[in-house]
């Protein structure tokens, strides 16, 4: 039987899918103009042998891979809520704007030295830095666990960091646990809720300039637990909850700043302003307004 040609918004989808991704098929339908028309192209690929579909969920198959020319496995999902996990990796792929995107597979690929099990979901990128990001949903000790062994492996990677998205607020104390950053060589490690996080991202670089408007006449801080210097003030910017920066600001209270007799001033969300006061009682928190949070399966980035 012939089927229809491969159109090029048939490959468009399936070149997604090919960098190691799920989709839903609510996803797979913004390929495509419209439902009606989008369901038949789902159809067509399928029956050609392109697309494999597992309940509400499509991957491409080797055949897939071997029309687009992609040299490389296609992703194994053993157990049913990989695929959900999947398919809401490609919901931060959609959502997420203004950063560079790799699915998890597709660094692989190119990087032989990243074990097979390495736990990361994708890399982001921006201005020359590459962070491994996480979604995360409950967070146990055997999660931490496996999180830590993949961050001591970040810089052999060519990772500088690392961004933990919690799809559970309640998850994010987890992140306090004692000792879970002993032995660390990471520059960045932002913990973040889901899916404020993405929007945090998203809006970071207007935030950080809105933060240093709140200090006219502060110069770049060297130091690396703060971000701004006037006279005896430093200036700490913790809109991403970034633990290494947490990390150095708390070592630098407990045992320099009152031999340097410096203050220190806090930079946050307003939602984040009660976390940082409970954390680091006595320092001033000056905050700045949250940005709108975009809602899961929201779209920043055009599906084609």
């Amino acid at each position: 039987m012939r089927y229809p040609e491969v159109t090029e918004r048939d490959k468009a989808l399936m070149c997604l899918l090919a960098r190691g991704c799920v989709l839903r098929t609510d996803q797979a339908l913004r390929f495509f103009d419209t439902e009606t028309y989008g369901y038949k192209r789902l159809e067509v690929l399928q029956r050609r042998g392109c697309l494999r579909r597992f309940a509400r969920y499509l991957q491409v198959t080797a055949k897939g891979l071997r029309l687009l020319n992609v040299d490389g496995p296609v992703l194994r999902l053993r157990q049913d809520w990989e695929w959900e996990h999947r398919a809401r990796i490609a919901d931060v792929y959609f959502a997420l704007s203004n950063w560079q995107f790799q699915f998890a597979l597709e660094v692989k690929r190119c990087n032989r030295d990243i074990y097979r099990n390495a736990r990361f979901d994708a890399v982001i990128s921006k201005d020359g830095r590459s962070l491994a990001l996480y979604l995360v949903g409950e967070v146990r000790n055997s999660t931490l666990a496996s999180l830590k062994r993949d961050w001591s492996a970040l810089r052999a990677w060519g990772l500088s960091g690392a961004v933990v998205l919690c799809r559970h607020e309640a998850a994010l104390s987890s992140f306090d646990a004692p000792d879970l950053l002993k032995d660390l060589n990471l520059s960045r490690l932002f913990v973040l809720p889901y899916p404020q996080g993405v929007t945090i991202l998203n809006n970071i670089d207007r935030l950080h300039l809105e933060a240093a408007k709140l200090f006219p006449g502060f110069a770049f801080c060297p130091r690396p637990f703060a971000d701004l210097e006037r006279g005896s003030t430093f200036v700490t910017v913790l809109i991403t909850n970034d633990l290494i920066k947490r990390r150095l600001l708390q070592g630098y209270i407990d045992h320099v700043r009152e031999k340097e007799g410096r203050r220190n001033v806090i930079v946050c969300l307003e939602s984040q302003k009660a976390r940082f006061a409970e954390l680091f009682p006595g320092v001033e928190i000056v905050t700045v307004s949250d940005p709108v949070t975009q809602k899961k399966g929201d779209v920043a980035r055009a599906p084609a």
